[in-house]
Protein backbone atom coordinates (compact mmCIF):
# COMPACT_ATOMS: atom_id res chain seq x y z
CA UNK A 1 0.00 0.00 0.00
CA UNK A 2 1.53 3.62 -1.14
CA UNK A 3 0.69 6.11 0.95
CA UNK A 4 0.88 10.14 -0.24
CA UNK A 5 0.40 13.57 1.12
CA UNK A 6 -0.15 16.55 -1.45
CA UNK A 7 -0.94 19.56 0.03
CA UNK A 8 -3.46 21.28 -2.66
CA UNK A 9 -5.68 24.52 -2.03
CA UNK A 10 -4.90 27.35 0.97
CA UNK A 11 -5.67 30.22 2.32
CA UNK A 12 -4.20 32.78 4.97
CA UNK A 13 -5.41 30.47 7.66
CA UNK A 14 -6.52 27.15 6.37
CA UNK A 15 -4.66 24.64 4.52
CA UNK A 16 -6.10 21.62 2.19
CA UNK A 17 -4.62 18.42 2.14
CA UNK A 18 -4.94 15.42 0.09
CA UNK A 19 -4.26 12.03 1.61
CA UNK A 20 -4.45 9.07 -0.18
CA UNK A 21 -3.58 5.50 -0.68
CA UNK A 22 -2.81 3.61 -3.82
CA UNK A 23 -4.22 0.01 -2.77
CA UNK A 24 -6.65 -2.83 -4.34
CA UNK A 25 -7.69 -3.61 -0.60
CA UNK A 26 -9.03 -0.92 2.15
CA UNK A 27 -6.63 0.28 4.67
CA UNK A 28 -6.36 -2.03 7.37
CA UNK A 29 -5.40 0.33 9.83
CA UNK A 30 -6.42 4.32 10.13
CA UNK A 31 -3.54 6.40 9.55
CA UNK A 32 -2.77 9.42 11.49
CA UNK A 33 -2.64 12.88 10.76
CA UNK A 34 0.08 15.24 11.90
CA UNK A 35 0.58 18.91 10.72
CA UNK A 36 2.75 21.43 12.75
CA UNK A 37 2.90 18.70 15.50
CA UNK A 38 -0.85 18.96 15.99
CA UNK A 39 -2.81 15.78 15.75
CA UNK A 40 -5.69 16.43 12.90
CA UNK A 41 -8.91 13.99 12.54
CA UNK A 42 -9.77 12.25 9.45
CA UNK A 43 -12.91 11.30 7.79
CA UNK A 44 -14.03 8.22 6.09
CA UNK A 45 -11.90 7.67 2.64
CA UNK A 46 -13.78 7.50 -0.39
CA UNK A 47 -12.73 5.55 -3.18
CA UNK A 48 -11.89 5.03 -6.94
CA UNK A 49 -11.80 1.81 -8.67
CA UNK A 50 -11.77 0.25 -11.69
CA UNK A 51 -13.22 -2.63 -10.75
CA UNK A 52 -9.74 -4.63 -10.98
CA UNK A 53 -6.81 -3.68 -8.86
CA UNK A 54 -6.50 -0.23 -9.97
CA UNK A 55 -8.00 1.36 -6.73
CA UNK A 56 -7.79 4.86 -4.72
CA UNK A 57 -9.08 5.26 -1.30
CA UNK A 58 -8.51 9.11 -0.33
CA UNK A 59 -10.05 12.45 1.08
CA UNK A 60 -9.24 16.03 1.15
CA UNK A 61 -8.58 17.17 4.85
CA UNK A 62 -9.18 21.23 5.72
CA UNK A 63 -6.59 22.00 8.22
CA UNK A 64 -7.58 25.54 10.07
CA UNK A 65 -6.33 27.92 13.09
CA UNK A 66 -2.86 28.50 10.67
CA UNK A 67 -0.82 31.38 10.72
CA UNK A 68 -0.67 33.50 7.71
CA UNK A 69 2.04 33.27 5.12
CA UNK A 70 3.50 30.36 6.71
CA UNK A 71 5.09 26.59 6.29
CA UNK A 72 3.95 23.64 8.42
CA UNK A 73 5.47 20.05 8.63
CA UNK A 74 2.91 17.76 7.67
CA UNK A 75 3.37 13.44 8.74
CA UNK A 76 1.12 10.54 7.68
CA UNK A 77 1.72 7.80 10.00
CA UNK A 78 0.36 4.09 10.16
CA UNK A 79 0.60 2.03 13.18
CA UNK A 80 3.48 4.40 14.77
CA UNK A 81 5.44 4.03 11.53
CA UNK A 82 5.35 7.12 9.07
CA UNK A 83 4.29 6.50 5.94
CA UNK A 84 4.68 9.76 3.74
CA UNK A 85 5.14 13.64 4.37
CA UNK A 86 4.59 16.46 3.16
CA UNK A 87 5.38 21.11 3.87
CA UNK A 88 1.88 22.82 3.61
CA UNK A 89 2.01 26.28 3.34
CA UNK A 90 -0.63 29.32 3.67
CA UNK A 91 -0.61 32.83 1.91
CA UNK A 92 0.14 35.82 3.33
CA UNK A 93 -2.48 37.87 4.24
CA UNK A 94 -1.80 40.62 1.54
CA UNK A 95 0.80 41.25 -1.42
CA UNK A 96 2.85 44.31 -0.38
CA UNK A 97 6.14 45.23 -1.61
CA UNK A 98 8.04 43.96 1.41
CA UNK A 99 6.19 40.56 1.54
CA UNK A 100 5.34 39.87 -2.34
CA UNK A 101 3.04 36.51 -3.13
CA UNK A 102 5.63 34.52 -4.93
CA UNK A 103 3.67 31.57 -7.60
CA UNK A 104 5.62 28.97 -8.88
CA UNK A 105 3.84 28.75 -12.68
CA UNK A 106 4.45 25.34 -14.96
CA UNK A 107 2.70 23.00 -16.85
CA UNK A 108 2.88 20.01 -19.41
CA UNK A 109 4.91 16.94 -17.52
CA UNK A 110 5.59 13.85 -18.96
CA UNK A 111 6.31 11.11 -15.94
CA UNK A 112 8.35 9.26 -19.24
CA UNK A 113 10.30 11.61 -20.28
CA UNK A 114 12.40 12.74 -16.73
CA UNK A 115 13.26 9.10 -15.58
CA UNK A 116 15.91 11.07 -13.72
CA UNK A 117 13.45 13.27 -11.49
CA UNK A 118 14.98 16.21 -12.88
CA UNK A 119 12.06 18.38 -12.63
CA UNK A 120 11.37 17.66 -8.77
CA UNK A 121 15.40 17.87 -8.32
CA UNK A 122 15.36 20.98 -9.42
CA UNK A 123 12.42 22.65 -6.99
CA UNK A 124 14.42 21.41 -4.38
CA UNK A 125 17.40 23.57 -4.75
CA UNK A 126 15.37 26.45 -5.71
CA UNK A 127 17.07 29.23 -3.26
CA UNK A 128 13.31 29.83 -1.87
CA UNK A 129 10.22 28.23 -1.97
CA UNK A 130 7.04 29.89 -3.94
CA UNK A 131 3.94 30.64 -1.61
CA UNK A 132 1.88 28.15 -4.25
CA UNK A 133 2.25 26.38 -7.53
CA UNK A 134 0.08 27.19 -10.27
CA UNK A 135 0.30 23.77 -12.16
CA UNK A 136 -1.94 24.68 -15.41
CA UNK A 137 -2.33 21.56 -17.51
CA UNK A 138 -0.98 18.25 -18.41
CA UNK A 139 0.50 17.32 -15.62
CA UNK A 140 0.07 13.97 -16.48
CA UNK A 141 0.17 12.38 -20.21
CA UNK A 142 -2.82 9.64 -19.76
CA UNK A 143 -2.13 9.27 -24.35
CA UNK A 144 1.16 8.59 -24.10
CA UNK A 145 3.41 6.72 -25.36
CA UNK A 146 1.50 7.91 -28.30
CA UNK A 147 2.27 4.10 -30.49
CA UNK A 148 0.87 2.10 -27.23
CA UNK A 149 -2.62 3.56 -28.21
CA UNK A 150 -2.49 2.08 -31.80
CA UNK A 151 -4.45 -0.44 -30.92
CA UNK A 152 -8.29 -0.44 -28.93
CA UNK A 153 -8.34 -1.42 -25.26
CA UNK A 154 -11.11 -2.59 -23.32
CA UNK A 155 -12.46 -0.55 -20.76
CA UNK A 156 -11.02 -2.44 -17.52
CA UNK A 157 -7.55 -2.58 -19.16
CA UNK A 158 -7.76 1.12 -20.63
CA UNK A 159 -8.60 2.58 -16.72
CA UNK A 160 -5.70 0.43 -15.53
CA UNK A 161 -3.66 2.39 -17.66
CA UNK A 162 -5.16 5.55 -16.62
CA UNK A 163 -4.54 5.07 -13.27
CA UNK A 164 -1.16 4.28 -13.93
CA UNK A 165 -0.13 6.72 -15.71
CA UNK A 166 -1.16 9.15 -12.15
CA UNK A 167 0.69 6.29 -10.09
CA UNK A 168 4.00 6.78 -11.49
CA UNK A 169 3.79 10.32 -11.78
CA UNK A 170 2.40 11.03 -8.41
CA UNK A 171 4.59 8.70 -6.86
CA UNK A 172 8.02 9.22 -8.69
CA UNK A 173 10.34 9.98 -6.54
CA UNK A 174 14.84 9.27 -6.55
CA UNK A 175 17.27 7.81 -4.11
CA UNK A 176 17.34 9.68 -1.00
CA UNK A 177 14.10 11.60 -1.73
CA UNK A 178 16.53 13.65 -3.81
CA UNK A 179 14.08 14.68 -6.69
CA UNK A 180 10.80 13.03 -8.34
CA UNK A 181 7.64 15.03 -9.48
CA UNK A 182 6.43 14.10 -5.66
CA UNK A 183 9.03 16.24 -4.35
CA UNK A 184 7.44 19.19 -6.20
CA UNK A 185 4.02 18.02 -4.77
CA UNK A 186 4.57 17.68 -1.38
CA UNK A 187 6.41 20.79 -0.69
CA UNK A 188 3.53 23.85 -0.79
CA UNK A 189 -0.18 24.03 -1.89
CA UNK A 190 -0.66 23.18 -5.38
CA UNK A 191 -3.47 24.60 -7.35
CA UNK A 192 -4.28 22.58 -10.75
CA UNK A 193 -5.74 23.27 -14.06
CA UNK A 194 -6.43 20.75 -16.99
CA UNK A 195 -5.77 20.60 -20.51
CA UNK A 196 -5.76 17.96 -23.20
CA UNK A 197 -3.56 15.07 -21.87
CA UNK A 198 -5.89 14.93 -18.40
CA UNK A 199 -7.95 13.26 -21.61
CA UNK A 200 -6.27 12.88 -23.97
CA UNK A 201 -4.50 14.83 -27.54
CA UNK A 202 -7.43 17.43 -28.27
CA UNK A 203 -10.09 16.25 -26.07
CA UNK A 204 -13.14 16.22 -26.73
CA UNK A 205 -12.25 15.13 -30.43
CA UNK A 206 -11.14 11.73 -31.79
CA UNK A 207 -7.24 11.81 -31.59
CA UNK A 208 -5.22 10.92 -34.41
CA UNK A 209 -3.11 9.06 -32.33
CA UNK A 210 -5.13 7.17 -29.97
CA UNK A 211 -7.65 4.22 -31.64
CA UNK A 212 -10.25 4.59 -28.25
CA UNK A 213 -11.16 7.67 -29.28
CA UNK A 214 -12.19 7.36 -32.78
CA UNK A 215 -15.78 5.89 -31.27
CA UNK A 216 -18.11 7.73 -29.48
CA UNK A 217 -18.37 4.56 -26.90
CA UNK A 218 -14.58 4.71 -26.29
CA UNK A 219 -14.39 8.41 -25.95
CA UNK A 220 -17.28 8.26 -23.64
CA UNK A 221 -15.05 5.64 -21.66
CA UNK A 222 -12.07 7.10 -21.68
CA UNK A 223 -14.09 10.61 -20.34
CA UNK A 224 -15.66 8.59 -17.47
CA UNK A 225 -12.27 7.37 -16.41
CA UNK A 226 -10.14 10.27 -17.00
CA UNK A 227 -12.29 12.96 -15.34
CA UNK A 228 -12.87 10.74 -12.62
CA UNK A 229 -9.21 10.23 -11.93
CA UNK A 230 -8.91 14.48 -12.56
CA UNK A 231 -11.53 14.57 -9.87
CA UNK A 232 -9.70 12.75 -7.39
CA UNK A 233 -6.27 13.41 -7.66
CA UNK A 234 -6.34 17.24 -9.37
CA UNK A 235 -9.40 19.54 -8.91
CA UNK A 236 -12.91 18.53 -7.60
CA UNK A 237 -15.84 20.17 -9.23
CA UNK A 238 -17.72 22.26 -6.55
CA UNK A 239 -21.46 21.80 -6.86
CA UNK A 240 -21.94 22.72 -11.11
CA UNK A 241 -18.21 24.72 -11.26
CA UNK A 242 -15.09 24.09 -12.23
CA UNK A 243 -14.00 27.36 -11.54
CA UNK A 244 -11.21 27.93 -8.35
CA UNK A 245 -10.55 31.33 -6.67
CA UNK A 246 -7.18 32.58 -4.82
CA UNK A 247 -7.67 35.39 -3.28
CA UNK A 248 -4.85 37.41 -1.26
CA UNK A 249 -5.93 40.20 0.13
CA UNK A 250 -7.64 42.60 -2.71
CA UNK A 251 -5.07 40.73 -5.07
CA UNK A 252 -7.60 37.85 -7.39
CA UNK A 253 -6.25 34.70 -8.74
CA UNK A 254 -8.90 33.59 -11.09
CA UNK A 255 -8.34 29.68 -12.73
CA UNK A 256 -10.75 28.58 -15.35
CA UNK A 257 -10.85 25.16 -16.44
CA UNK A 258 -11.60 25.33 -20.10
CA UNK A 259 -11.06 22.02 -21.01
CA UNK A 260 -13.08 19.46 -18.63
CA UNK A 261 -16.38 20.77 -20.05
CA UNK A 262 -15.77 21.87 -23.71
CA UNK A 263 -17.83 20.93 -26.62
CA UNK A 264 -17.18 18.79 -29.04
CA UNK A 265 -19.29 20.41 -31.42
CA UNK A 266 -16.44 23.67 -30.98
CA UNK A 267 -19.42 26.23 -29.58
CA UNK A 268 -17.72 26.76 -26.01
CA UNK A 269 -14.71 25.84 -24.15
CA UNK A 270 -15.91 25.68 -19.93
CA UNK A 271 -19.33 25.56 -19.25
CA UNK A 272 -21.92 28.85 -19.31
CA UNK A 273 -22.08 29.13 -15.58
CA UNK A 274 -18.37 29.12 -15.40
CA UNK A 275 -18.25 31.74 -18.47
CA UNK A 276 -20.75 33.58 -16.57
CA UNK A 277 -18.50 33.93 -13.12
CA UNK A 278 -16.01 34.81 -15.30
CA UNK A 279 -17.25 37.82 -16.71
CA UNK A 280 -18.52 38.40 -13.75
CA UNK A 281 -14.82 38.71 -12.48
CA UNK A 282 -13.66 40.37 -15.23
CA UNK A 283 -16.23 42.98 -15.23
CA UNK A 284 -15.78 43.98 -11.51
CA UNK A 285 -13.91 47.01 -10.45
CA UNK A 286 -10.65 46.59 -8.32
CA UNK A 287 -6.95 46.62 -8.70
CA UNK A 288 -5.26 44.42 -11.73
CA UNK A 289 -5.87 40.44 -11.40
CA UNK A 290 -4.40 37.09 -12.59
CA UNK A 291 -6.44 34.91 -14.79
CA UNK A 292 -4.87 31.00 -15.14
CA UNK A 293 -5.90 29.01 -18.51
CA UNK A 294 -4.90 25.65 -20.17
CA UNK A 295 -4.18 27.75 -23.68
CA UNK A 296 -2.72 30.99 -24.34
CA UNK A 297 -4.98 34.14 -25.19
CA UNK A 298 -2.92 35.59 -27.35
CA UNK A 299 -3.20 32.88 -30.47
CA UNK A 300 -4.07 32.23 -33.66
CA UNK A 301 -7.48 29.82 -34.07
CA UNK A 302 -5.99 26.29 -35.32
CA UNK A 303 -6.08 25.96 -39.13
CA UNK A 304 -8.51 22.69 -40.01
CA UNK A 305 -5.51 20.45 -40.45
CA UNK A 306 -3.66 21.17 -37.42
CA UNK A 307 -7.02 21.53 -35.11
CA UNK A 308 -7.43 17.79 -36.05
CA UNK A 309 -4.22 16.39 -35.44
CA UNK A 310 -2.64 18.70 -32.88
CA UNK A 311 -5.51 20.82 -30.84
CA UNK A 312 -8.02 22.95 -31.37
CA UNK A 313 -7.27 26.60 -29.39
CA UNK A 314 -9.51 28.79 -27.54
CA UNK A 315 -10.27 30.90 -30.92
CA UNK A 316 -11.94 27.86 -32.87
CA UNK A 317 -14.47 27.82 -30.08
CA UNK A 318 -17.81 30.30 -31.19
CA UNK A 319 -19.28 31.94 -29.61
CA UNK A 320 -17.50 31.18 -26.23
CA UNK A 321 -14.67 32.70 -27.63
CA UNK A 322 -16.17 35.93 -28.62
CA UNK A 323 -17.71 36.30 -25.66
CA UNK A 324 -14.45 36.04 -23.36
CA UNK A 325 -12.94 38.38 -25.79
CA UNK A 326 -15.67 41.35 -25.62
CA UNK A 327 -15.14 40.47 -21.68
CA UNK A 328 -12.09 41.63 -21.91
CA UNK A 329 -12.36 44.63 -23.99
CA UNK A 330 -14.40 45.84 -21.33
CA UNK A 331 -12.90 44.66 -18.45
CA UNK A 332 -12.62 47.26 -15.18
CA UNK A 333 -9.65 45.67 -14.43
CA UNK A 334 -6.17 45.13 -16.21
CA UNK A 335 -4.92 41.28 -15.90
CA UNK A 336 -2.19 38.81 -16.00
CA UNK A 337 -2.74 35.94 -17.94
CA UNK A 338 -0.55 32.66 -17.22
CA UNK A 339 -0.95 29.67 -18.87
CA UNK A 340 1.08 26.83 -20.64
CA UNK A 341 0.56 23.94 -22.96
CA UNK A 342 2.81 24.93 -26.16
CA UNK A 343 5.91 23.91 -25.70
CA UNK A 344 7.73 27.13 -25.49
CA UNK A 345 7.89 30.04 -23.12
CA UNK A 346 6.51 33.58 -23.61
CA UNK A 347 5.72 36.87 -22.49
CA UNK A 348 3.31 39.51 -24.46
CA UNK A 349 1.49 42.32 -24.19
CA UNK A 350 -1.21 44.77 -25.03
CA UNK A 351 -3.17 47.49 -24.11
CA UNK A 352 -7.20 47.52 -24.67
CA UNK A 353 -9.07 50.45 -25.89
CA UNK A 354 -10.19 51.19 -22.84
CA UNK A 355 -6.67 51.02 -21.12
CA UNK A 356 -7.07 47.73 -19.65
CA UNK A 357 -3.52 46.00 -19.64
CA UNK A 358 -3.23 42.71 -20.50
CA UNK A 359 -0.06 40.32 -19.94
CA UNK A 360 0.51 36.62 -20.83
CA UNK A 361 3.43 34.56 -19.38
CA UNK A 362 3.88 31.19 -21.24
CA UNK A 363 5.49 28.35 -18.74
CA UNK A 364 5.70 25.12 -20.81
CA UNK A 365 7.17 22.59 -21.20
CA UNK A 366 8.27 20.85 -17.32
CA UNK A 367 9.14 18.03 -19.33
CA UNK A 368 8.61 17.47 -23.21
CA UNK A 369 6.78 14.50 -23.64
CA UNK A 370 7.65 12.12 -26.45
CA UNK A 371 5.57 12.14 -30.09
CA UNK A 372 5.53 11.49 -33.59
CA UNK A 373 5.70 14.73 -34.65
CA UNK A 374 8.28 18.09 -33.82
CA UNK A 375 6.66 19.60 -30.48
CA UNK A 376 9.46 22.24 -29.57
CA UNK A 377 9.46 25.58 -31.09
CA UNK A 378 9.77 29.62 -30.00
CA UNK A 379 6.87 31.49 -31.63
CA UNK A 380 6.20 35.05 -30.70
CA UNK A 381 2.68 35.85 -30.28
CA UNK A 382 0.13 36.83 -33.00
CA UNK A 383 0.65 40.91 -34.06
CA UNK A 384 -3.18 42.09 -33.06
CA UNK A 385 -5.74 40.65 -30.37
CA UNK A 386 -9.74 41.65 -30.20
CA UNK A 387 -11.66 41.80 -32.83
CA UNK A 388 -13.30 45.91 -33.27
CA UNK A 389 -10.66 47.25 -33.27
CA UNK A 390 -8.01 44.84 -32.77
CA UNK A 391 -5.41 46.15 -30.35
CA UNK A 392 -1.14 45.37 -31.36
CA UNK A 393 1.00 42.37 -29.28
CA UNK A 394 4.32 43.26 -28.41
CA UNK A 395 6.08 39.84 -27.84
CA UNK A 396 9.36 40.34 -25.51
CA UNK A 397 11.70 39.10 -27.97
CA UNK A 398 14.55 37.88 -25.04
CA UNK A 399 11.82 36.20 -23.07
CA UNK A 400 10.86 33.18 -25.72
CA UNK A 401 12.23 29.92 -24.20
CA UNK A 402 12.40 26.93 -25.82
CA UNK A 403 13.75 24.19 -23.01
CA UNK A 404 11.98 22.48 -19.70
CA UNK A 405 11.58 24.83 -17.52
CA UNK A 406 9.28 26.69 -15.03
CA UNK A 407 8.98 30.34 -14.06
CA UNK A 408 9.01 32.01 -10.34
CA UNK A 409 6.57 35.16 -10.30
CA UNK A 410 6.30 38.06 -7.61
CA UNK A 411 3.15 39.98 -7.16
CA UNK A 412 2.96 42.94 -5.23
CA UNK A 413 0.20 45.68 -5.32
CA UNK A 414 1.34 49.31 -4.30
CA UNK A 415 -1.51 51.11 -4.08
CA UNK A 416 -3.74 50.87 -7.30
CA UNK A 417 -0.62 49.08 -8.83
CA UNK A 418 0.25 45.60 -9.40
CA UNK A 419 4.16 45.14 -9.92
CA UNK A 420 5.12 41.53 -11.45
CA UNK A 421 7.98 40.16 -11.59
CA UNK A 422 9.11 36.92 -13.99
CA UNK A 423 11.99 34.98 -13.07
CA UNK A 424 12.17 31.47 -15.98
CA UNK A 425 14.28 28.61 -14.38
CA UNK A 426 15.56 26.02 -16.89
CA UNK A 427 15.61 22.69 -15.55
CA UNK A 428 18.61 20.80 -16.25
CA UNK A 429 19.90 17.18 -16.07
CA UNK A 430 20.78 16.50 -12.28
CA UNK A 431 22.01 19.93 -12.02
CA UNK A 432 21.03 23.10 -9.96
CA UNK A 433 18.32 24.86 -12.58
CA UNK A 434 19.51 28.13 -14.18
CA UNK A 435 18.31 31.53 -14.68
CA UNK A 436 17.53 32.04 -17.79
CA UNK A 437 17.01 35.74 -17.88
CA UNK A 438 20.38 37.76 -16.41
CA UNK A 439 17.36 39.43 -14.04
CA UNK A 440 13.78 38.96 -13.57
CA UNK A 441 11.73 41.04 -16.05
CA UNK A 442 9.36 43.57 -14.40
CA UNK A 443 6.11 45.43 -15.20
CA UNK A 444 4.07 47.63 -13.40
CA UNK A 445 0.29 47.17 -14.04
CA UNK A 446 -2.14 49.74 -13.17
Amino acid sequence: MTWLLVPQSATATEAELWVGALSPSDPTAAPSLTVGGRLIALGPFARWSNGGTATVHWQRVTVGQLAGGKRYGARLSVGGSEVARATVSTLPARATLERPVTVLLASCFAQRSDRAGRVGHAYRQLPTKPDFKLLCGDQVYLDSPWWAYARRHAEPELYERLFEHYRETWTQRTAGGLGGFQALLADGSNWFAPDDHELWNNAPQGASFVRDTWTQNGRDAWLAGARGLYDVFQAKRVAASRVQRIDVGTLSFFIADTRMDRDRKRKGFMSSFDLQQLEGWLGTAGPPGVLVLGQPLFAEPAGSLSGRVGDWHLQNFEPQWSQLVNALASAKRSIVMLTGDVHFGRIARATMPSGVGLIEVIASPLSLVESPLPTRSKQKAPRTFGTSPKVAIETIEESLIDCDHFALLSFAQIGGTLRVSVDPWQIRELEAPRRLFSQPWSFDLQ
